[in-house]
C-alpha cells in the first residue's frame, strides 16, 4: 500500500538539500516503514517520493492438513515483552498491526484449539523488502492409535487368524471411515492417527470358525483420555488397546 503522505508533492523544500520522510503511524493492517532520506533535485521536474507500507500476515494452520486453524489465542510481543498485537485465529491469516520494519518480534500461542498441542513460539524479524511477509505457526493435532485384540470369548486366548475390522462415524456403522486387515502374527488390528472425537469399531470379517459379531464398540478420544464403551483405556505412548471377544461358530449357534 502506498501511504497518502508518500504521494505528496514537496513544493517548499530547498533544492539540493537532504530531507527525511518518516511515517509516524501506519494504516491499520500495515507496518511502519523505514524512513526515507532524499535530496531535492535541482531540475524543475515534479519530484515524487514514494513510501510503500509492508504487510505482515500470521497464518495459524493444522500441521497435518495445512488448513487454517480457527480458535487459537495468539499474541506478538517485542524484544522487551510488550504486547504489540493479539487476536484469536480464524479461517484466514491475520494482518498484524503495530510492527516496524527491521525489528525483531515473537509470536506466541497462548491457548490452542481443542484437540491440538500448543506450538513453540516463533521469533521473526520484519523484513525491509516490500513483499508481503507470511509467518506461519503450525499446530500438531493430538493423535491416538487404537489397537484391537481379537480373542476367544471362552478361552480368552488371542485369535491369530485372518479377520477385518472397520471404524465408523455413526453408531449404526453405515459411514465407514476405514477397514483394516488383521495382523495374523499378533491377532490384532490397528487404527492409527485418530483425532479427538467419537468412533465406532466393529468386526467386518470374522476368523474362520467364528461367528461374525454385530457388536459396535464406542470409542471416545478427548482431553480426559481414550474410552471404549465408557471404560478408560491405558495409554502407552498414545497407543490404547482393548479386547474384542467372539464366539465359535457351532451348529447350535446356527
Amino acid at each position: 500500500m502506498r501511504s497518502s503522505a508518500a504521494s505528496d508533492v514537496y513544493k517548499r523544500q530547498e533544492e539540493n538539500r537532504t530531507y527525511i520522510l518518516r511515517e509516524k503511524t501506519a494504516p491499520y493492517g500495515y507496518e511502519t516503514t523505514e524512513e526515507i532520506e532524499f535530496v531535492v533535485s535541482e531540475n524543475k521536474e515534479t519530484q515524487k517520493i514514494e513510501m510503500i507500507d509492508k504487510v505482515v500476515l500470521v497464518s495459524k494452520t493444522d500441521l497435518v492438513t495445512g488448513e487454517e486453524l480457527p480458535g487459537a489465542e495468539l499474541e506478538v510481543t517485542d524484544k522487551d515483552g510488550n504486547v504489540i498485537d493479539k487476536w484469536t485465529s480464524t479461517n484466514v491469516p491475520h494482518h498484524v498491526t503495530g510492527l516496524e520494519e527491521g525489528k525483531e518480534y515473537t509470536l506466541t500461542e497462548k491457548t490452542c484449539p481443542y484437540g491440538y498441542e500448543v506450538a513453540e513460539s516463533i521469533n521473526f524479524v520484519v523484513t525491509t523488502d516490500k513483499e508481503t511477509q507470511l509467518v506461519e505457526m503450525k499446530d500438531m493435532p493430538i493423535l491416538k492409535t487404537i489397537k484391537v485384540i481379537k480373542a476367544d470369548s471362552e478361552t480368552k486366548e488371542t485369535i491369530k487368524a485372518k479377520f477385518k475390522f472397520g471404524i465408523y462415524e455413526d453408531p449404526e456403522c453405515t459411514k465407514l471411515i476405514k477397514e483394516v486387515k488383521a495382523d495374523k502374527e499378533s491377532g490384532t488390528v490397528t487404527f492409527e492417527d485418530l483425532r479427538y472425537g467419537t468412533y465406532y469399531i466393529k468386526e467386518t470379517k470374522a476368523p474362520w470358525g467364528y461367528q461374525l459379531s454385530d457388536k459396535a464398540v464406542k470409542v471416545e478420544i478427548n482431553n480426559e483420555g481414550t474410552f471404549a464403551d465408557g471404560e478408560l483405556l491405558e495409554d502407552n505412548d498414545s497407543i490404547c488397546t482393548f479386547t474384542y471377544y467372539c464366539l465359535l461358530y457351532t451348529s447350535d449357534a446356527a
